[in-house]
């Protein structure tokens, strides 16, 4: 059976709720449930308990639908779908109403137990298998095509667990977005894929499906979600406009950051402990109405608390009235800035900690910017020969602003610094890479 299954619906399926005019969707990622009970890695044990939060949050605000852009799991066993099952089952109890399910697989779901540790892509034999895996244990095609409301939603998931172009069926995709576009011109399309097209949001320009963009570039009335980068949603890149929007969903397991910081890409304190990264995850609320697409970012980790404002789709959608393309954005950004109120905050401190791997620790007061500031540039200078390090370091701004620090502090890894005295200078830099015009300095000694 396994073998004959199509994996594909068949027909657009059609449903009408509520008022019949109007949606709200709840919109979340990257769950990935551990694939054994026992499981150790990561900090897996919180994952469960996440998605629980998450759908008790989207509950109490009544969404009507709900998409998940992949990865529901972490490798696509049994075990990890019965866990969705159970906490499906223990939020929606027996006779409640369910939200309109649009579930995709990610490349994780394609993945058999273990298999991260060699290869990430399942024989062929195997894709078919954990297709009919996810049909038979969530009841949902990983590929299909609803109309809710007279909203449309193609749900376009991987077709493989690669992590290079895993959208393959262009043709089947191309079709449905056809369809869609000859009832509803002007109205949103809501098109979820797991991985993020090329060129758009942030986290877009490393592992993300290439063929996208050029297929969506001729439907401005597109709004496509995506998830696996697992960057935050607090940063203003995660919309993304040019002849169509783009938005990424965040995760609601762990949090990853962009490549090229000083210690690494999975957010940590000082003292390597990366259950950071699971402190603030988050997703999205839209609401569709006759005249715009609102979409306001949620934290679930704090109770459903929104953040920041609400961002908004006008609805006849004419790409004329698009707010959020680079450019604008860019136009509209502003530079950090320090604000010292004595001589004291200005110093920047070199700390000897023997709890951190390197022994040593750099700390000096946050900037400030009126949305977040995005990571810090650290400039060493060598006093004796001059040579220079340039080093990166992610701020906090992944963390609700009542949870961010007034001082950072940072594992200061000396790796390939020779023993002696540097100065030091300190940049702020927001999202959109403007710098702040003033910064710390000050000296430190390695020894």
């Amino acid at each position: 059976m396994q073998e004959d299954f199509d994996p594909y619906e068949k027909e657009i399926k059609y449903y009408t709720i509520g008022d019949k005019t109007t949606l709200k969707v709840g919109i979340i990622s990257d769950s990935q449930i551990i694939p054994e009970e026992n499981s150790p890695n990561f900090f897996y044990q919180i994952f469960s308990q996440n998605l629980k939060n998450t759908l008790e949050v989207l509950k109490s605000q009544n969404i009507q639908a709900l998409i998940f852009a992949g990865d529901l799991t972490d490798s696509g066993t049994p075990y990890a779908y019965d866990t969705i099952n159970k906490i499906f089952d223990e939020v929606y109890k027996e006779g409640e109403k369910r939200p309109i399910f649009n579930f995709i697989m990610g490349n994780h779901d394609y993945w058999l137990k273990y298999m991260v540790n060699n290869k990430f892509c399942p024989v062929p034999g195997d894709i078919r298998q954990m297709q009919f895996l996810f049909y038979d244990k969530l009841k949902e095609k990983p590929f299909s095509h609803k109309v809710i409301n007279g909203y449309h939603f193609i749900n376009w998931g991987c077709e493989n667990g690669s992590m290079d172009d895993p959208n393959q069926n262009v043709e089947w995709a191309e079709n449905q977005i056809k369809i869609a576009y000859e009832n509803s011109k002007t109205k949103p399309i809501i098109v979820t894929t797991h991985f993020n097209a090329k060129g758009t949001v942030i986290g877009s320009n490393g592992y993300c499906a290439k063929n996208l963009r050029e297929i969506f570039n001729n439907y401005p009335n597109i709004i496509h979600f995506s998830g696996h980068s697992h960057y935050s949603l607090i940063d203003e890149r995660s919309i993304w406009q040019g002849k169509f929007t783009s938005v990424q969903t965040q995760s609601i397991s762990y949090l990853e950051l962009e490549h090229g910081f000083e210690n690494g890409i999975i957010p940590c304190n000082e003292y390597g402990n990366n259950k950071m990264a699971g402190q603030n995850y988050m997703g999205i609320i839209m609401d569709l109405t006759n005249n715009k697409c609102e979409m306001q970012r949620i934290s679930f980790a704090d109770k459903g608390i929104p953040y920041g404002k609400p961002w908004i789709v006008d609805v006849p959608i004419d790409i004329n009235n698009f707010k959020y393309t680079l450019e604008k954005r860019i136009n509209e950004s502003i530079p950090p800035i320090f604000k010292f109120n004595n001589e004291e905050e200005k110093k920047i401190i070199l700390e000897k900690d023997d709890k951190i791997k390197s022994g040593y620790a750099i700390k000096f007061i946050s900037a400030f910017h009126e949305s977040f500031v995005h990571k810090y540039r650290v400039v060493l200078k060598n006093i004796k020969n001059n040579k220079i390090k340039e080093i990166f370091y992610p701020s906090d701004h992944f963390l609700l602003p009542k949870d961010r620090k007034s001082i950072m502090r940072y594992q200061f890894n000396n790796t390939g610094l020779e023993k002696g005295e540097y100065n030091v200078k300190i940049y702020a830099v927001e999202s959109f890479g403007k710098e702040s015009e003033n910064h710390l300095e000050g000296s430190i000694t390695i020894d």
